[in-house]
């Protein structure tokens, strides 16, 4: 989607937000300036791009973290086999000691064809320029760059 569908969705969820915080100060285009606070986040922008999407109906989701049970990607995966009827695919990046319970949940639930377990990558910012949405199923989180990163 495109910039009308983000200022739609902003100014209808207006009444619900106080105070907009923003990973940039480029960022604050889509906000009300004197209601926006920039964080910056210490990652370097000019890794991330904004890339105008071709129409697609296929959702690009992404998961990028360690694979414990802290990230909850095994919940992740159990969660998207309920929506299996939507048209979406999952990069599910990272390693850890769930990667083989991740690998066997996906084939058990026959996700194979809407789930990939990359494992470690290098180009951790080109899956993210590609993804529509980044999930975090974590049960905690302290300060998560994949969030930074995405906000980017």
């Amino acid at each position: 989607t495109n910039g009308w569908f983000r200022a739609l969705v902003l100014f209808l969820s207006k009444p619900l937000r106080s105070k907009d915080l923003v990973f940039s100060a480029q960022q604050q285009q889509w906000y009300n300036a004197r209601q926006t606070a920039a964080i910056p986040n210490g990652i370097p922008l000019d890794h991330f791009t904004y890339q105008k999407r071709t129409k697609s109906t296929t959702w690009k989701l992404l998961f990028a973290g360690r694979l414990i049970p802290a990230k909850n990607p095994l919940g992740l995966i159990q969660s998207l086999s309920r929506l299996r009827n939507l048209d979406f695919k999952l990069d599910l990046l990272g390693e850890g000691p769930l990667f083989d319970e991740c690998k066997a949940l996906i084939d058990q639930l026959d996700l194979a064809d809407k789930i990939k377990l990359w494992g470690n990558q290098s180009n951790v910012v080109d899956f993210i320029n590609d993804a529509h949405l980044l999930l975090l199923p974590s049960r905690w989180e302290g300060m998560p760059i994949t969030v930074l990163e995405a906000g980017a």
